[in-house]
């Protein structure tokens, strides 16, 4: 463990990141959990854990104020949490999916990749946080039983 001015760090690199109000925060954000975890996480949870990642800061950037921080742990039953922090008070939802539409589509990602995810609001902002296993999950919708949902179009037919 490092102390760092009135920053500790219980890893090196350290977990968590604060990132400018810039279009390449996203980016920015990949990169650092790809050198944070590259050696801990097989390829393919490592990438869905990435495109989770971009998609909170997107949405942190588009809708939310003041710097972006994010978080990242792996806890002891190998459980990746990704949280973003913002200073909005906006609270995200998934929204209808809807061909028609440019963008709106990054929860439904983070929904079908993550294990779990949700927000934690607190006076002047908010948390939005995913889960992944290192087993990766994938939630599709099922086509063969019951309903369609209100938010899954059946393109079959």
């Amino acid at each position: 463990m490092s102390d760092r001015g009135d920053i500790r760090h219980d890893r090196e690199p350290p977990d968590m990141v604060v990132l400018d109000r810039d279009r390449r925060a996203p980016r920015r954000a990949r990169g650092w959990l790809e050198r944070l975890y590259r050696a801990e996480l097989s390829e393919r949870t490592l990438e869905d854990a990435k495109l989770i990642l971009s998609e909170l800061v997107t949405n942190a950037l588009r809708h939310g104020l003041g710097d972006v921080v994010v978080r990242v742990t792996l806890d002891a039953d190998d459980c990746l949490m990704l949280a973003v922090t913002d200073s909005g008070d906006g609270h995200p939802h998934v929204l209808p999916v809807d061909p028609e539409r440019i963008g709106g589509v990054g929860l439904t990602i983070v929904e079908r990749l993550a294990a779990s995810w949700g927000v934690a609001a607190f006076p002047g902002g908010k948390t939005v946080w995913a889960t992944l296993g290192t087993t990766p999950t994938i939630h599709e919708p099922s086509f063969t039983s019951g309903p369609i949902g209100p938010d899954v179009k059946d393109r079959t037919g």
